[in-house]
Order: structure tokens, then C-alpha cells, then sequence
């Protein structure tokens, strides 16, 4: 500072010799005099102070993000929690700092903010970008995270570097508004000074002149040389004893060797521009996807490994090539309408499929994507496109073209064939149509001999129930006088007398249960059903109660299993149920371990209802005789019965619109099957 007092020696008592005989003569002079030079004073201190501490909140901006942007790479290596926490740390500490100036610039920064804000905006952009890679990261996807960085990231940084940029640029501007501002008040000044020292005396004018000519000259230098620096290049200094001459001419000399700062920062920003633009470049030459670039000539520029690798061509073959020399005739106008649309300012983009020629000559479907790049002021520099081989993707599609041109024609000849189909159909409906009368006819016929056998039927049923009941008289008197003479004249009998009587009366108890059963069988058409909620539970125990109390000397096991309830008269299926275990009883009386069980099982989605047993069984040749009304397949003497009982139950089962079946084997058992 005090080589640049020593600059001026005399200005300053030049300027103090002035004042004083100003001051004599006019006070008004000194006065409006002193007004402007305080104008120049606040414009120069806001020239020094504001740019200062703007640049240097902005330097400190640059240093963080570099500091970030190294510490992600960091992030994306780390070896173990610690490192990645230690990274995340520096990471949000750098960010407090950022978040610290631009505070500081929005107080300090001369004029609209919207620079700021943009800058800003760019900012919190790139952070929720580090945000997702921290968070890949965390969860282990570092391949992820890097390629989070390299499609996202690098773009982002290069960004929010361009936005800063328009910052510091618009504070230049803003600097050099008043730069100029103070140039005029220094003008403004030098005008109304001269207008007032006309007015005064001759001795005045002679002094203000001499005066005024010793400091014009370096004043001039000095606004001389404001032209030339930037003022935004003001790093700040203290306003010295008032003397403004030296407090400017220490802010220009700032402003050099800011300058001289601000370059080794270009040089310093430029290294980590072109480092970024290496990791872009390489990120593109290892993508698994063709990228190329196509310069305004319409040659190749440079291709990556991906494009070389589809199309069969080196980079350096390609460089002296054209898109039009590796494309198919037909599809050559389709991305050269474009290029020249695109120059033209009227389409931005596009994105179709066409078909390259491989170096072997074989033909390459591609899907291809380009836009034009241009520089910050819209001049158009190259075209960038993405190309996908697609090849396989289009052999499937033509496989397909093909089979839907198969199936056409096969649905052609199948309508062809159901049209022939149909023409016989309406041949044999028209005969149907004559058929449906003769079989009216007949249904007609078949209705009155339905009437006739249903009054038949009525007939017969009445006349079995008259001759059964008729029947009933005659045994009971054969019964009764067969008891008679066992009893009462036994004595006066030999043995075979007794035993002849003895089967007399067997025989007549038979016939009475046979007619019995007759009676039974003859009823079971016309009874009427009240169906209810039948447990089959319940009435299987109550039928082995009941069958139990009969049994003795017997090792016989009776099952009855859990089963669901149905719909059903509960009186007929009881008669059902006593019929089933009763025979099943039966025919393992010859059994040592004798077993019966009566359950249920789903199939089809139905329930089937079992009596098994592990009798004597009998021959399946034979299984559909044994629901006809007196078939047995066993003596009266080994097995009593009538040979009526399972000719009920298979009309109470179909009465139930139900079905019965049967499953044997000789000396193994009997199963029955029915369903409800």
C-alpha cells in the first residue's frame, strides 16, 4: 500500500490546497464537490467488497464439489461400513459448507438472483443423485452406483458447473454496470466542478486548472485501465485516509492478480473437465449398447467396441465411412431425411429401426436413436446416436409373421371344411326335421302304452299285496297247528314225525317273512319320501346297537366312522343302513375275527358311503344278479334269507336318485358303495 501512496506524492496536497481556496471561494463548489466524490465512494466500495466475497464464497463452492465428487468415488470403493460412513461424513460436511456460501452469495450478490437459484437448484439436484448412490451402495450394488454416476452423475456435475459459471459471469457483468456507474459520477463530477469554477476568479481559475491537471492524468490511467480488468475480478481492500485515487488503484492492481488466481483455477477446472470427460468417453467405449458419433459431413466421427463388434468394421475402417455405406438401399433415406430436418432446426431427435450390411454381408436389424448436439450458443455440432442390435428380436417377429400366415391359411381351409359340414348339417337337420315327426308319432304311442303299463303296474302291485295278505291266513294256521302238534302230541310221536313237523314249520315262518318282504317291496313304489337332515352317524349307531344285542360268542368288530349329514328320508335310509350291516353281520358269521365298518370317502367331489366287511364274499361274475328280487348266491341252510333285502335297498337308493354298486373277492370280503 505504500508503494502506491508513493505513486501520487503530490495529489494528495494538490487536492488539499484545492479544497482550501475552493472552500474561500465557494462553498457550494466544495460542497457538490464532496457529494460526488461520497457517490464514488459507496460504488467503489460495493465494487470491491460485493465481487470479493461473492468470488470467494464461489471458490469455496468449487472446492467442495471437487471434494465431493472425489469422495463418491470413495463411497462407490469402500472396503467396509466404516470407510463408507467416513465417506458419507465428508460428503454431508462439504455439502453444509456449500449450503454456508450460497447463503453468503445471495446476501452479498449484486443483482437479480435467478443465477444464484439456478446454481442452487442444480445443487440440490446432484445431491439427491449422490442420495440414490448411497443408497445402491448400502445395499450392496456398487456396479449400480457407478453406473448411477456415469448415465447421471458426470452430467449433473457438468451442469451445475455451467450454471456456476452463468453466475460468476452475470456478477461480471453486474461489476462492470458499476464499474461504468462510477466512470460516470467520476464524469458527472468533473462537469460541475468546471461549471463552478467559472464563476469564480481568474486566480481560481488558474489554480483549479494547474490542479485539476495534475490529477486528471492519473484519474484517466486509472479508468483506463478499469476497461481493461473485469471488475468482478475485485478481491477487496480497506478504503485508505479517504484517498480514492489509491484505494483504485489498489483495486485494479487486485484485480490483476486475481486475475492471474482465477486463471491457475480455469487450468485447475479444466484438468478435472478433461478427467471427467476421459471417464465419459470410456464409459461410452465400454457400453453394451453401439454408440457413434456422425460428424455435419455425414462420416463417422468415432464408434465404440459394441458397434465395431455388430457391424464386423474397426473404428479406424469406419472413420472414413458414411452411415450409407453400411446401409441397406431401401432404408438409407430414412436417418439422412432426418440429419438434414435436424439441421435445418425442424426435428430434435429420432428414433427408428433399419437394416445395416454387416462386413461379411450379411444383413444387421438395428434400432437406432440420434439427436444433434449443439454448443451453448445452438451451433450445431455432430450427431450422436445409440444403436441396438436387434436382430434376433426381428427373426422371432418374422417366425411369427410366418405362423400367423400359416394359421391363416389353415383357418381358411378349416372354414372352408366347417362351411362343407355345415351344408350336410342343414341336409341332416331337414332329415332330423322328418325323423322328429316319425318319432312324435311314436312318442305318442309309447305315451298311451306308458298309461297302459302304468295301470298295469297298479294292477299287479295291488293284486301281489291281495295275494301276499291273502297268504298270511293260511301259514298262520299251518304254524299254529304245526305248534299244536309239537306240543301236544309229541309223546305219541316218533322223532321223524317231530322232525317233519319241525320243518313244516320252518318252512311256513320262511314263506311269511318271504311275503313279508314281498309286501315290503310292493309298498316301497308307492310310498312317499319326507326328506330332512339325516345324520349317518347317528342311525350307524343305532343299527349296531341294535344288531349287538343279537350277537353273542362272536369276535366281531363293528366300525362306524364319522360321516357328513345329507338330505334324505331318515326312515328308508335306516331300512338301508339295517339291510347292509345286517347281511355284512351275515356272511362273516363264519369269520374268527370278524370286521364290519361303515363309513364315507370324497371322490369326484362327492360322498360315497361304504359297508365293508371280511366275509365269505362271492364271484363279481355275479354282481348284478344280486340286487334282482329272490337271487341268492348261498343256501337258505348256510345263509337265511328271502333274497329280497338288497332289491329294496337299490330301489330306496334310486328312489334317491342315487346309485349302488358292489365289490368282491371270494374269501376276502364284500364292499357296497352308494351314493345320495
Amino acid at each position: 500500500m505504500n508503494n502506491v501512496k508513493s505513486k501520487y506524492p503530490g495529489i494528495q496536497s494538490l487536492l488539499f490546497i484545492s479544497l482550501i481556496i475552493i472552500i474561500l471561494s465557494s462553498v457550494i463548489v466544495n460542497t457538490l464537490y464532496y457529494r460526488e466524490m461520497k457517490k464514488l465512494n459507496k460504488v467503489t466500495c460495493s465494487i470491491i467488497e460485493h465481487p470479493f466475497t461473492v468470488n470467494n464464497s464461489v471458490r469455496n463452492i468449487d472446492i467442495c464439489i471437487n471434494t465431493i465428487h472425489s469422495t463418491m468415488k470413495n463411497i462407490v470403493l469402500s472396503k467396509n461400513e466404516i470407510e463408507l460412513n467416513n465417506s458419507i461424513n465428508i460428503v454431508n460436511k462439504n455439502e453444509q459448507i456449500i449450503y454456508d456460501n450460497f447463503d453468503i452469495i445471495k446476501e452479498k450478490f449484486l443483482g437479480d438472483t435467478e443465477y444464484i437459484n439456478n446454481a442452487y437448484t442444480a445443487f440440490v439436484n446432484s445431491k439427491l443423485i449422490r442420495k440414490e448412490v448411497i443408497d445402491l451402495v448400502k445395499k450392496g450394488k456398487a456396479d449400480e452406483a457407478v453406473k448411477l454416476i456415469k448415465e447421471k452423475g458426470n452430467d449433473n456435475l457438468i451442469l451445475f458447473f455451467q450454471k456456476n459459471r452463468e453466475m460468476i459471469d452475470y456478477a461480471d457483468e453486474k461489476t462492470s454496470m458499476l464499474n461504468q456507474n462510477s466512470i460516470n459520477i467520476l464524469i458527472k463530477a468533473r462537469r460541475n466542478f468546471l461549471l463552478f469554477l467559472i464563476g469564480s476568479s481568474c486566480i481560481e481559475i488558474i489554480l483549479f486548472l494547474w490542479i485539476f491537471l495534475g490529477i486528471s492524468k492519473p484519474i484517466n490511467k486509472m479508468i483506463d485501465r478499469i476497461r481493461k480488468v473485469s471488475g468482478d475480478k475485485i478481491k477487496g481492500s480497506r478504503i485508505i485516509g479517504g484517498n480514492h485515487l489509491a484505494v483504485l488503484d489498489y483495486a485494479i492492481s487486485d484485480f490483476e492478480n486475481r486475475e492471474k488466481i482465477l486463471e491457475k483455477k480455469v487450468n485447475i477446472r479444466t484438468k478435472e473437465l478433461r478427467e471427467a470427460r476421459n471417464l465419459l468417453e470410456s464409459s461410452i467405449e465400454n457400453s453394451p449398447i453401439g454408440i457413434v458419433k456422425v460428424g455435419l459431413d455425414k462420416n463417422f466421427i468415432s464408434a465404440n467396441k459394441s458397434f465395431c463388434t455388430t457391424m464386423g468394421y474397426s473404428a479406424e475402417e469406419l472413420k472414413n465411412m458414411s452411415p450409407n455405406n453400411i446401409t441397406v438401399d431401401e432404408d438409407r433415406g430414412i436417418v439422412m431425411d432426418f440429419f438434414n430436418k435436424a439441421l435445418e432446426g425442424k426435428m430434435v431427435a429420432i428414433k427408428t429401426e433399419k437394416r445395416f450390411i454387416h462386413k461379411t454381408g450379411r444383413i444387421v436389424y438395428v434400432s437406432v436413436s440420434s439427436l444433434l448436439v449443439r454448443d451453448i450458443k445452438g451451433n450445431p455440432l455432430y450427431f450422436f446416436s445409440q444403436i441396438r442390435d436387434i436382430s434376433k428380436q426381428k427373426e422371432s417377429e418374422f417366425k411369427l409373421i410366418k405362423h400367423k400366415d400359416e394359421l391363416e391359411g389353415l383357418i381358411v381351409e378349416r372354414t372352408k371344411e366347417l362351411n362343407d359340414k355345415a351344408l350336410k348339417l342343414e341336409k341332416s337337420r331337414q332329415a332330423l326335421t322328418f325323423l322328429l315327426e316319425d318319432v312324435n308319432d311314436i312318442k305318442k304311442q309309447l305315451e298311451i302304452s306308458n298309461l297302459k303299463l302304468l295301470s298295469s303296474n297298479k294292477e299287479l302291485e295291488a293284486f301281489s299285496y291281495s295275494v301276499s295278505h291273502d297268504l298270511k291266513a293260511p301259514l298262520r294256521a299251518v304254524i299254529g297247528f304245526s305248534q299244536i302238534l309239537n306240543e301236544d302230541f309229541a309223546p305219541k310221536l316218533d322223532s321223524e314225525s317231530r322232525r317233519y313237523i319241525g320243518i313244516i314249520k320252518d318252512n311256513a315262518e320262511n314263506m311269511g317273512t318271504l311275503i313279508n318282504d314281498l309286501l315290503e317291496f310292493s309298498r316301497m313304489g308307492r310310498k312317499e319320501m319326507h326328506k330332512t337332515r339325516v345324520d349317518m352317524y347317528s342311525i350307524g349307531q343305532r343299527v349296531k346297537s341294535e344288531l349287538m344285542i343279537g350277537i353273542k360268542d362272536r369276535d366281531l368288530t363293528i366300525n362306524i366312522m364319522k360321516m357328513p349329514m345329507v338330505n334324505a328320508d331318515e326312515k328308508l335310509i335306516y331300512h338301508v343302513i339295517l339291510n347292509l350291516l345286517s347281511n355284512a353281520v351275515k356272511y362273516t358269521g363264519k369269520v374268527e375275527k370278524a370286521f364290519v365298518e361303515f363309513g364315507c370317502s370324497n371322490k369326484n367331489n362327492g360322498n360315497v358311503f361304504f359297508v365293508k366287511d371280511n366275509g365269505i364274499g362271492f364271484n363279481m361274475k355275479y354282481a348284478e344278479k344280486i340286487f334282482d328280487v329272490f337271487q341268492r348266491l348261498q343256501s337258505v341252510e348256510d345263509f337265511p334269507g328271502s333274497g329280497i333285502g338288497l332289491s329294496i335297498v337299490k330301489r330306496i337308493i334310486e328312489k334317491h336318485e342315487g346309485k349302488i354298486w358292489v365289490e368282491s373277492k371270494i374269501n376276502k370280503g364284500t364292499t357296497f358303495f352308494f351314493t345320495i
